[in-house]
């Protein structure tokens, strides 16, 4: 999935900040945008983002309301930016002293640790 199609997702979710509850009108948990019990959010307009759910799931999904997504899609997108650009950097390097001996060796080892590739992308 895009990252534009991600964040049309995030963007289009009941908007956050969001709360993880015990549900006194139907039990278990909810997650909704009231931080209070449900019984006692209706007149502030609020909604439940999810009803049935265990607590640690409720948790989970308060975490991740559209505001976090949005942000996390942010720092990802600089990421992929710099790990570009030191891509760029490194085939410049390549160039610039693939002549010299033994140069190919210290950039390789350099290309290896500072770069992941796409099979292991950062995963040692």
């Amino acid at each position: 999935m895009s990252y534009e199609a991600e964040r049309a997702i995030a963007k289009a979710a009941t908007p956050g900040p969001w709360f993880a509850k015990a549900n006194d009108l139907i039990g278990g948990w909810c997650v909704g945008t009231c931080d209070e019990p449900p019984s006692e959010c209706a007149d502030f307009g609020s909604s439940n983002v999810a009803d049935f759910v265990g607590e640690e799931v409720a948790r989970y999904i308060a975490i991740f309301n559209p505001e976090f997504c949005l942000g996390l899609l942010d720092k990802l997108e600089r990421y992929e930016t710099v790990k570009q650009r030191a891509r760029i950097l490194l085939a410049a390097l390549h160039n610039e002293v693939g002549l010299m001996l033994g140069t190919q060796y210290a950039a390789d080892a350099l290309n290896t640790a500072l770069i992941p590739t796409e099979a292991n992308d950062g995963q040692e």
